[in-house]
Order: C-alpha cells, then structure tokens, then sequence
C-alpha cells in the first residue's frame, strides 16, 4: 500500500510541489517472511527449530574451504560443508565449551542483571559464523569488530559497549591481547576446533540421532546446557559504522531488528530469486558487517538455505578465488560491491588458462555470472560501463541500496528484463516493507523528482538506538523519521522506480563498499601542522582516499617547496594513526596546493563545499587516481641479483604498513598486513620501482614476499646472462640531469635542457642504429633500398590508437588501399585490454562494423594458429599473421616498449611508417612532467631508424606556436633555439606557457634533430582546435570548448572572444594527417634528396573559418534560450557564482590561456596557422565544411543526451 500525504516541509520553500511518498507495508512484514517473532524471537531459536525439523535439518547449511591434509599453506582447492544439525551442534559444543572459560564474566557471579558483551575479533568464515552463534546460545551480546579498525577506535568501542571480553582470530592475537590490556578486558582464542573434537567424542560415546556418521553434542551435554545469562539480551547484536565523531559508533540491532533484517529478501510473492529452492548464496561481505549477516548468516538460518564462502585463504578474497567459488559451488545468487564485480570481470574476459581449468571449459566468458539467478550489486558506485556490459550480454545484474542502521531498503526487479540496459539501476522499496521519501531541492535544474530517503521509526527493520538512547522517548514536535542521508531521483517521474544519486552528508562511500568519515582526518591534519589551512579529504565512489592541502601564506612562505611537502605528509602519515585502514590516505594521493593557486571553497561558517571542490580540482583529482591505477614507470634500474629485489621489496613494504607490523618472506601479506588499498599502493611503487608494468592483480596473486620477488625476477629477466635479447637496450635519461634551474627566471633553459638530453640520446645511439641497417651506411644507399621497400604496401604503426584522434586515423588507414596492416600501439595491460580499449572507443563513436571486425581480429591475434597460412604447430610471431590489424600494449616511457626481442626485431623490420598522436593530456603539469613522452618519442624515433628506416609523422600542437608574434604563423620549423635577447632577459619560445605545448616543442625539434641523425623521413602536424566527429557527435565534456558552451549556457551569456573560429572535426583530421603521411613515401619514390634532411610542417585547420558570436547565435537558436556578450570580467563574475558550472574545473586554465591570450591579440582577428601548403598537399582538407548549424545541431544532441546539456539549456 502507498500513502501519499501533503508535503508541509516550511523550512525548504524552494522545493518542489511533490507529495512525500510513504511506502507503508512495514507491519506486515512478519506475516510474510518465513519466520515469525510470535514462534521463534530469537535467531538461536530459529536454528534449533530449522535443526529439528526432518527435511531441512539434513540441508547443506555452509560449505566453505577445505585445506588439503594437515597443509596450512597451500590455498584451499575444494568445500567442506555442514549440514544444519550439524551446524547447531558444533555451535551448542563450541559455547559449552566457551561457558567454562567465560563463566567469570557471568551477571551471576556479579550479581548483575546485564547480559554480559563478548566482543570477537576475527576474519570472516565459518568459524566467525560459529562464534556468533554460540555467543548468542549463551545469551550473550555479541559484539563484531572490523579488523580494520585502529587500536584507538578499539579501545573507544570496547569502553563505550561495556564489554566484558574479547574472543580474537589467530591473525589478531596481538592486536586484541594489547587492547585489552589498555582497558582492563579479559581475552580469549577464537578456537572451535576443541568444539568440533568434542562433538566428536559425544557422538562416539551417546548418539540420540539416527545419523551415527554425523557428530553432534550428546543428549546428556544438551540437557545440562548452561548460560552465562537466565534471559535472551535485549540487544543481541552490535555492530559499528562511520559516525560523526572521531571513532566509528556502535549499532544496536535488537532481536526484532535483527531478525527482519534477516529476511527482507526472502519474503513470499514470488518476487525474490533467493526464495526459490536451492538457494546457494556466496557470501562475499565479511560477517561482521550488516550485509554478511543479515542476508548471509541470519538470511540463510531463517530461509533454510545455503551459505557458501569463497575459496581464499585470506580476505579479501583475490577475483580469481571468486570465479573459483562461483564454478565449484554451483552458486546461483551473490551480492558484490562494485570494484569486486570489475576485477571479477576482468579475470572472465581475460579467459586465462586458470580460468579454463576451473570451469573445464573452453572460452567459458561470463559463464559462471550467466548462472545466477540473481548479481546484486551495491555498498557503492557500479560504473555504467561495466554495468551495460554485463547486463548486455545477459548477467541478471540489479542495485541494492542499504546501511548499517537499517539494513537492506531498496532492491532492483529480480526478474530478467531483456532489451532494458538501463533497469539495472533502478529500485524500489522492497516489497512488504516500508520506506518515507521526502521532496527535496533539485539543485542541477533539470527538474527531476529527488527525495531524501527517511525510514519510520516504527520500522522494525530500524536499529533502536537510532533516533532515541535506550529508554528515550520523543521530544515534542521532534522528527520521528530517521534521514539516512542519501537522495534518490523518481526514474521515469511518478514511475515508483527510483535510482540513487548521491549522499548528503560528509560521509564517504569507497567503491569497496567502506565508508570513511572524512572530520577527524582533516582535523588532525590541521591541528598536528601549522602551515595547514585547510585538507580536504575526497573519496567518495573512488577506491582509496586522496587529500587536497592549502597552505597558510604567511607560514608557508618561510618554507621551500620541497619542505612544504614534507611537512605536509608527515601530518598526513599521523592522521592515519587513528584511522581504518581503508581510510588511510597514501602519500602520492596527497596534493600541496601552491600558495597563489586555486582555494578550497568553504561556506560562510568554514565547512567545506564538498561538490563544489571536487569540481573546482576535477582535473587535479582525475590525475592523482590516474597515477594509482596506471602507475608511471621510473627509470630503468634493474636490479643485479634476487637479495636486491628482495631488499627495494622490503623497503617500500616497510613504508606502507605499521611500523610494530611483522611479517616473514614466506608469510601471506593479507593475513595481518594488507588491504586493498595496500595491495594498491604496493603495486603502484612496484611498478615504479622496477619499471615494469604490473597487472592490478599483482599483489593477490604473488601474496608473499617470495612469491613477489620470484615473479619480479622472471618479469626483469635477471637471471638471463645476456639481455640482448630485448633489443636495443636503452636508459632513459634522468629526470633531475641537466635541470636543476629556476623556473621563473629560466623557463626555457629548462626545456632546451630537456631537449639535449633527447639530441644526446640520440647521437650516443645514431651509429648502433645506422650500423642495423647490414650496410656500409650511405645515405643514397639508404635511399635506394627504401625506393625497393616502399613499392610495398605499407605497414603503418599508430601510437595512441585508442585516443580520440586514433580512432579515426584506424579507420582512415584500413580504408586505404595503399595500406596493406595497421599496428595500434596503446598503453594496455595485455593485447585483449588493448582490444578492448579499442573496442570501447570505437563504440563510443558509433564505429559499430569496425567493432565487428575488432571482435574478430582479437580472436585472430589471441589465437594465432587460427589465423595464420601454416600447418605447422611451431610458435607464432604476430607479425605473421594473416588480418589488417594487430595491437601491441605499449608505453612511451619504457624502453623498447617492454617488448620481447623478437617482436621488437619483428616491427623494426615490417614497418613502414610510424605515426605518432599519443600524448599525455594535462595542462596542469609544468613540462618537466611530459618528460616520459619526450623519451618515448626518441624511443619510437630510434625504431624508425632502426634495420630499416621508416617515415615518422608526428602529430604536435598549435599550442606550440600560439605566443608567436606574427600570426598567421608560417609551416615551418625554426631550428634556431631561442636565445638570450639581453641580460636576465629570455627571448619567447613561442608555445603557449603551460608544460602540454612546450613538450611539443620541444618534441619538434626532437623530431628534426632525428631526421640529420638517423636519416629518416619526419614530418610534423600541427593541429588547431579538434571537435567532435560528425558522426556520432561524440565531444568530450572534460575539455575547454565544450566546458565554456556548457557553462554559458547556463547563466544566459558568452564572453567577447575577438578570435577566428577554424575549428575542424576529428576524423578530417584523421583522415588529413593519415593522407599527408602516406605522402612521405612518394618523396622518397622520387630521390628528392633536398627533402631528406629537413622536417616537412604542416599545419591542419578548417578553412572554412567563423567567429566566436556567429558560434553562440547558432547555438542559442538550436537550444532556445537567448545569450548575451559581455566582458570578460562579466563573464568570469557569473561563472564563478554558479556553483556547479562545468567552467569551474578548468576556470584558471580557461582564464589564462584562452580569455587572457585572446586580450593580447592586436589588431584584426586573424587566424593562427597559414595553412596554404596543406591545403595544397591534401583535397579533404580543402573540401573541409564548415562548423555551421547542422554541426552544432550534432554535438548539442550528443550533450543533451549525456545530460551534460539539458532541454531549455540548463545541465
């Protein structure tokens, strides 16, 4: 039944005319779940009822690892499983057993009249599950505790529940013992191994059930059962979550609570998958958190069903023990938070020769997630790409929504709803149950109906203790509705669907699923430094935390950089004294704002604007999880010998973890070391100490010291006694070489530093190069043998395929007939990520037959005896092989692009043409941080040169020319360095000021010194404003043009912008940049000698030009809203009052290098660029269209589509 009551909420005038909507079913509930608090109140009686009963006594309850032999290494590689009688009586064994070590804490021996608290701490499992239970047959409390959380945050819990004793884990003796010496608890081993060799010994000696096989308490142990309390507790369950505090709170779940909880999805109606028969339920939340044991534990009790735990030794459980589980269990319902459902995904894609002995079958793919009746997912953000992947391909994957307090609240269609990619997302309140939403602001502007999501205090699923203290009552007038803090949006209106958008309050949701309060963190910063003004801690629906610091000027100043930092992460390091783990923040995911650089927006009172800072640092905060998940490489260092390896291993391992943690090289690291976002930053340092890219599994699968330094040492190839077999092997140059200048006074003595070392690098290696080429060396020589090679068709290399220019310079090159392969060279875990990034991008793009061909040139590359004209079985050089495509993963700044030997040898003598378009997109970054692209571009230049020389194209900037005095700047190359015009004085480069342009130039010149020292063919692009392809309209929110269409949209007006529209589509440039290229081979055809060492520039513009206005009126008639010119400064005001305006994220950029840059123009607006030549040498570029309203109709529905632009123009 739905109520619909008038919304009287005074205090919020400004929110919508909509009812709040009451979903009242709650009292019901119990009429329709499987138990009944009249029968059994408590879930001890619900057990000895399900144990009695002469069907479901005989089910399977738990199945759950079974360890070959006495071995306590080796991983678990089979189930046990327990029946329900079974089950009751290991518990009933276990608390006897535990009666005689407890009775001292009894409220007999006290005289008290409490039930006594029994804390545990311990990993997740069935012996967790036992331990629980036998807690509660002794009417006790029992008390779960996260092994995550800190001493401090113990010692507070264990004082604030009155605990009378702690029961440990073997993995947290230690942990447990010094706490409990800290408040004066007694503790106690977690050991049900005594329980289930008593069981034993009483089944031997008097057996009242007819299985004699089964062991069991005998019936003289059961009828002299005791208890440490004559009643049932009040509360016999508290867990803990984030709270508002500096510790996490304690919640109180009362038998009522607990068992309705229990069973919210097992109600009848035939809506739930898990009611039907053979429920088998992997459990992947850990049991002393609300989801593992209300769904898990109390759910599987109540519905007489099967819990099954995952095949790990150790939590969390590695994606491929998942799969293992899912196979091996016949599972048919799971629940998963979201960063587990990917990199369980990603183990099915990959298809690896593990998974296929799992599952005994060839290409199983996603198999064992088809198999479910039911994939929830929830606890966190589930990224729509992956979501429509699986749900496309035919997962019955649904959202579940809840909290510590009150359990499970909505719940997706359980049914399968084929053709609908979009229900995946959209829940109701579960059925039976009830639920209040309240209208609330829709501060976008799109007119949405949101709620705030309020559960009745009536509500029996409502943890007591919620609204009231224990024997509180109301106070007048006093809201008697709990406010979760979460806002749904009604999807589609009035539909009863509803689909979570964000939280209100501070608290921070990981993609794991935990939870960080965000306060005392940045509290603690502050107060331990003085040079701290604010830390903003952000997080939320990412994997990890990261923290953003502004500095007191006055302090600050007194400090150099490099102190300034440190000090900084110091504080940073003691704030995570007295936090989770999952909470801690790792030092390269802190930001040191500069002193004069962006603010942390704060409202009138100090509390941070949360949304608004994380759009303001949009790019800045994209760029510190970048580095985490795709860590850059340092330089190579390889070590000499395994002690080595293991020693760098030891040494960033003691930097992550607790400095009284031990551990031994056999040990596994996640027993009482690592988390996830340990494993996360100990794979990032991996990776950069070693460079070497490792996969994101690394850590899981290689979980003991040894095992690290024994993979690493087969990745690093040291026990090779020759490395010539990796090609030319070449150090890059270090970072601080040549560079110690001052940046304000020498900016471009830092970039003509940067540039020597690629011209040294260069010349070091220009004769090893040469000489590759099996011939005395001369250049007429050289070119002779080119003229024989290029009458080939070509086999051309794409550097940065997966980009949004790469794309398009694919499909360009497939669809010319001069073109015979195409190599896409992209940064990729392994060819099938490549494949897939590939995949993705041309999706995005509507390229749907190309997909096609995609799919099956990736099965040709994976399995290459399928595709190559051979009868033999001998092994496969890609390059061999019989199809137009092949990917490569790759990365600029490795040498020799981490290929083996053959391979490099392979395109060092099949290519033909290289163009390179990848290059790192940050106009953050001084140029000193592109320094692994400059090195990976006299990389691919020297593979140019190398055996058989090869055209380079390389696809640069207008950036690189846009502070040119004289515009239209010509197509040329001035190879003249600028110099010193006068004292102190430096003459402009010409590049914009900002390190994405000047590593351009710089690479530019890179590329001309190369052609006179390699003598190859170069030439370079230079490329003016991209916009989206014409095609799909595909344009990308995140970059400027789009951001100040966006933004200007929604406050009515555009800044006067005196400036020459050329704007031109991606794939004419794709297909003139590919068309020039191709261009190069003819030049060589003809033995023009002139063109042999000089660089050919060109430069790609629309020539087909408008301006900035005439752009915006076409724009305000397409949306229907009327915009306004006005001043910069007008312009800037409005922008900066909008909260949420796209600009913000971009604004200084935008300020300084277009607004201001634009102010600097004299005279009449000209274009940048002369693009006389190239409209000469290419007829796309000539027959170019230009960006009139049949474009912008394009692109504009393309934004409206991705909500990035709304109907009427609002976002």
């Amino acid at each position: 039944m739905t109520l619909i009551t008038k919304r009287n909420d005074a205090s919020s005038p400004d929110a919508p005319n909509i009812s709040t909507i009451q979903h009242n079913n709650s009292s019901n509930l119990f009429v329709f779940s499987p138990q009944s608090l009249d029968i059994t109140p408590t879930l001890t009686s619900i057990l000895d009822k399900q144990a009695s009963d002469p069907v479901i006594s005989r089910r399977i309850f738990a199945m759950y690892p079974s360890y070959p032999s006495s071995d306590v290494v080796s991983s678990p590689i089979s189930y046990a499983q327990t029946t329900y009688r079974e089950f009751q009586h290991i518990v009933q064994a276990t608390a006897l057993t535990w009666y005689h070590l407890l009775s001292s804490i009894s409220p007999r021996s006290h005289a008290s009249e409490q039930n006594p608290v029994i804390a545990i701490l311990s990993d997740t499992g069935m012996d967790l599950c036992i331990a629980i239970m036998a807690v509660l047959q002794l009417n006790a409390t029992a008390f779960l505790l996260s092994p995550t959380n800190s001493e401090p945050a113990l010692e507070h819990l264990l004082q604030l529940c009155n605990v009378s004793a702690i029961v440990y884990g073997s993995n947290f003796s230690s942990k447990a013992v010094k706490v409990g010496e800290k408040v004066s608890i007694k503790t106690f081993p977690l050991d049900t191994a005594e329980a289930v060799s008593l069981t034993r010994r009483n089944n031997d000696s008097h057996d009242t059930f007819a299985d004699s096989d089964s062991g069991y308490i005998s019936e003289r142990a059961s009828s002299t059962f005791v208890t440490l309390s004559p009643t049932p507790p009040t509360i016999p369950i508290i867990l803990h979550s984030s709270g508002s505090t500096s510790f996490p709170k304690p919640v109180y779940w009362s038998h009522r609570s607990f068992i309705a909880n229990s069973q919210v999805h097992y109600t009848s109606g035939g809506w739930s998958a898990f009611t039907k028969p053979g429920n088998r339920l992997l459990c992947l939340g850990p049991v002393f958190h609300s989801m593992g044991i209300s769904l898990g534990l109390g759910g599987t009790i109540c519905s007489g069903s099967t819990i099954v735990f995952p095949l790990t030794k150790s939590w969390p459980p590695s994606p491929v023990d998942v799969v293992k589980s899912l196979v091996l269990a016949d599972i048919n319902s799971c629940v998963m938070v979201p960063s587990l459902l990917e990199q369980v995904v990603m183990v099915l894609r990959e298809n690896s020769t593990t998974l296929q002995e799992i599952t005994e079958t060839q290409g199983s793919g996603l198999l064992p997630l088809l198999k479910l009746r039911i994939l929830l997912v929830g606890g966190a953000h589930c990224p729509e790409t992956l979501a429509s992947y699986l749900v496309s391909n035919g997962v019955n994957l649904r959202s579940v929504y809840g909290s510590t307090e009150a359990g499970h609240m909505m719940v997706g269609n359980h049914q399968r709803c084929a053709g609908n990619k979009a229900s995946w997302k959209l829940m109701r309140p579960i059925p039976h149950t009830s639920l209040v939403l309240k209208p609330t602001v829709d501060e976008s502007g799109l007119g949405r109906q949101v709620f705030e999501v309020h559960m009745n205090w009536k509500d029996p699923r409502l943890a007591p203790y919620v609204l009231r203290g224990p024997g509180g009552d109301f106070k007048e007038n006093e809201e008697k509705t709990w406010n979760t803090g979460d806002v749904v949006e009604q999807f589609p209106k009035d539909s009863g669907w509803y689909r979570l958008l964000f939280r209100e309050d501070d608290i921070l949701v990981h993609d794991s699923g935990e939870k960080t309060n965000p306060i005392p963190l940045e509290e603690s910063a502050r107060n331990t430094c003085p040079i701290i003004s604010r830390m903003l801690v952000i997080g939320h629906q990412r994997p990890l935390n990261a923290a953003i610091i502004s500095l007191h000027a006055d302090k600050a100043s007194k400090f150099t950089e490099e102190q300034r930092v440190a000090v900084c992460l110091e504080a940073v390091r003691k704030a995570n004294e007295n936090a989770p783990k999952h909470s801690r923040i790792l030092d390269e995911m802190v930001l040191v704002l500069p002193i004069d650089g962006k603010k942390i927006p704060v409202t009138n009172k100090g509390n941070f604007i949360r949304p608004k800072a994380t759009e303001i640092f949009a790019e800045e905060i994209d760029l510190l999880y970048a580095r985490i998940k795709d860590p850059e490489h340092g330089t190579a260092t390889y070590q000499t010998d395994k002690a080595s390896i293991q020693t760098q291993i030891k040494k960033i391992l003691d930097d992550l973890i607790d400095e009284d943690t031990q551990y031994t090289n056999d040990e596994n690291l996640f027993n009482n070391t690592l988390d996830s976002v340990m494993a996360m930053a100990l794979r990032n340092r991996l990776s950069n100490e070693f460079s070497v890219s490792l996969s994101q599994n690394f850590v899981y699968e290689n979980y003991t010291v040894e095992m690290m330094v024994k993979s690493l040492t087969r990745l690093l190839d040291i026990d090779s006694a020759e490395r010539g077999g990796r090609g030319l092997q070449l150090q890059s140059p270090s970072q601080e070489a040549g560079i110690s200048i001052d940046r304000q006074k020498h900016p471009n003595k830092i970039c003509k530093a940067l540039f020597d070392q690629q011209v040294d690098l260069l010349k070091h290696c220009a004769q090893l190069v040469k000489a590759s080429r099996n011939n005395k060396y001369s250049p007429q020589e050289s070119r002779s043998r080119i003229h024989v090679r290029f009458s080939e068709k070509q086999v051309v290399a794409v550097v940065g395929a997966t980009g949004s220019l790469g794309i398009w310079q694919v499909k360009s090159l497939l669809q010319n007939p001069e073109v015979g392969k195409v190599v896409c060279l992209s940064r990729g875990r392994d060819v099938g990520h490549v494949y897939d990034k590939l995949i993705e991008a041309l999706s995005r793009v509507y390229l749907y037959d190309l997909v096609e061909k995609m799919r099956e040139w990736k099965k040709g590359q994976l399995n290459p005896r399928r595709s190559i004209r051979t009868s033999t079985s001998v092994s496969v050089n890609p390059m061999d092989l019989d199809q137009r495509l092949l990917v490569f993963p790759f990365d600029l700044e490795r040498p020799n692009f981490d290929h083996d030997g053959d391979l490099y040898f392979a395109l060092a003598s099949r290519l033909t043409m290289i163009i390179h378009s990848g290059w790192k997109m940050d106009f953050n970054q001084v140029v000193e941080g592109f320094q692994n692209c400059l090195t990976g571009t006299t990389q691919l230049l020297m593979l140019a040169g190398f055996i058989r020389p090869k055209a380079f194209y390389f696809v640069s900037s207008v950036g690189t020319v846009m502070e040119e005095g004289k515009k239209p700047v010509e197509e040329k190359l001035d190879t003249r360095w600028p110099d010193a015009a006068g004292k102190g004085e430096e003459m402009s480069m010409g590049a914009s000021e900002h390190g994405y342009s000047q590593s351009k130039f710089i690479a530019e010149r890179v590329v001309d010194a190369a052609a006179n020292l390699l003598d190859i063919p170069c030439a370079i692009a230079r490329i003016g404003q991209i916009s989206g392809d014409l095609r799909s309209g595909y344009w990308k929110s995140s970059e400027m043009h789009p951001a100040i269409i966006a933004g200007s949209l929604r406050i009515g007006k555009y800044p006067k912008v005196p400036m020459v529209l050329d704007w031109i589509p991606v794939e004419t440039v794709a297909v003139v940049t590919v068309e020039l290229a191709l261009k190069l081979k003819h030049k060589f055809h003809n033995h023009d000698t002139s063109q042999t060492r000089s660089t050919t520039v060109n430069h790609v513009a629309n020539p087909a030009t408008t301006d900035y206005s005439a752009m915006f009126k076409q724009i305000q008639d397409i949306v229907g809203r009327n915009l306004h010119e006005v001043s910069h400064d007008d312009w800037l005001r409005s922008i900066r009052n909008d909260q949420g305006n796209p600009c913000h994220a971009l604004l200084g950029y935008i300020e300084e290098n277009f607004l201001n840059s634009s102010m600097r123009e004299k005279g009449r607006p000209v274009r940048a660029m002369d693009i006389t030549r190239t409209l000469g040498d290419s007829e796309t570029l000539k027959g170019c269209s230009p960006l009139d309203r049949t474009v912008w109709e394009i692109y504009i529905k393309r934004w409206k589509e991705e909500n990035f632009i709304a109907l009427g123009g609002q976002i």
